[in-house]
This record gives structure tokens, sequence and C-alpha cells, in this order.
């Protein structure tokens, strides 16, 4: 009899242990959909916004002639309407948004935390010194992030996305920007 109740036992506890095996993982498991469905979200968002930026023409935003400048932990362009000074930035570990010095607006959640974002590239001026247009302007986004609540459980749940964008338009002068040579 009690060589049963201890063959039970083990059998209980193996069994035991295997269910919150499989509950720790399901969790972590939907902890990484959760985080990569984030950090899809901000980098497809920041994509979009980068491709469709404006060369500042009158220099109200970045700079005369150029495309996007590289900031304190992020980036600022003009938005496509060529009316707003747009720019993304890292801030307490949260990547946030903000339109002409504005209030700047969180795109992750407070779930997570963002230990890395940066912009290498940005892209280059419309026309170079000696008159013939630049490369077409690229920025190469690095987004990394990590899970707060299994970092707080001694866990390490975190991810890294990179991709490179180009502008939609392309580096050459429009035709009133051409000298007429007659």
């Amino acid at each position: 009899m009690l060589v049963a109740v201890i063959a039970f036992s083990m059998i209980a506890i193996a069994i035991t242990n295997a269910f919150l095996s499989s509950v720790r993982m399901q969790r972590r498991i939907l902890e990484e959909q959760k985080m990569l469905g984030e950090v899809s979200y901000a980098m497809e968002y920041m994509t979009r916004s980068l491709r469709m930026a404006g060369r500042d023409r009158d220099g109200v935003c970045i700079g005369i002639e150029e495309n996007y400048r590289q900031i304190a932990n992020g980036i600022r362009f003009l938005n496509y309407d060529r009316e707003n000074c747009r720019e993304f930035v890292l801030e307490d570990g949260v990547i946030k948004e903000g339109f002409g010095g504005g209030p700047r607006t969180p795109l992750v959640s407070s779930d997570f935390e963002v230990t890395e974002l940066s912009f290498q590239g940005g892209g280059s001026n419309w026309s170079s010194s000696e008159g013939k247009t630049g490369d077409q302007s690229r920025v190469t986004i690095t987004i990394e992030m990590k899970s707060k609540d299994f970092e707080a459980m001694g866990e390490d749940v975190s991810a890294k996305v990179q991709t490179t964008v180009t502008q939609r338009q392309l580096n050459v002068p429009t035709p009133d920007e051409i000298p007429d040579e007659t």
C-alpha cells in the first residue's frame, strides 16, 4: 500500500510539473506574440511615415533641401503634407511620435520597454555641391524591446527588429527647379 501511494505521488508530481511547465511556456509564447505585434506595428507605422516624408525646400523643419535629420534619441522630418515637422523619439523606454514640437504620443504600450531605437543613414540632400542629385534617401530603423513582466521574474523575453526604408519620392529636381538653358 505504501509503495502504491509513493508511486501515485511521484506520478502526480510529474504530471503537475508538466502541466505547470506548459502553462509557463504558453504564457511566454503569448507575451512574445504580443511584443512582436507591438514592435511590428511601430515599425510599419514609422516606415510608412518615413517613406512618405517630403524634402524641406525652405528649411522650416530640418534644413534646406534635407530629407531627414537625426536628433537626440530619434529622427525628424517634414511630413508628407509639407506643413508639419514630424519626429519619432525614444523617451522613457517608449517610442513616441510628435508633430511640430507639440506633445508626443506613445506608439507602443508601457507593458514593454524599448531598449534601443536607432535610425542610421538619414538620407541625403536633394542636391550635391556639384549640382548633381544625391543618392536616394534611405533610413535603417532598429528597434529592440523587452518584456517588463518577464524581466521582473528573471526571464529574458526580448525582440530585435531592423528594416531599411527608402523615400518614395525620387531625389530628382522637379521641372520648375531645372534651370532653363535657352
